[in-house]
């Protein structure tokens, strides 16, 4: 049950979780209807869209993103 955001995200950097350290987090869970209902759960107490605001990239990052990407479309857009 994927979930998308409405808006362009922060790039955040994750460590890699050591097996023996699974277990004691909520991915020990093989049943994927476990998954579901937390998603379901998160949604549902508005969590979802409280972490997209919380961590939206800042508009200002994703127009100077673009330029530097993009440099040849920015400009046409750009009023002189």
């Amino acid at each position: 049950m994927p979930i998308a955001p409405n808006t362009k995200m922060k790039q955040l950097q994750w460590d890699k979780l050591p097996q023996q350290q699974v277990s004691k987090t909520l991915w020990q869970e093989e049943e994927p209807s476990k998954e579901k209902e937390m998603i379901t759960k998160l949604s549902n107490d508005g969590i979802w869209l409280e972490m997209e605001e919380d961590f939206k990239a800042k508009q200002l990052v994703i127009n100077l993103l673009g330029a530097v990407l993009f440099p040849r479309l920015h400009r046409s857009h750009t009023v002189c």
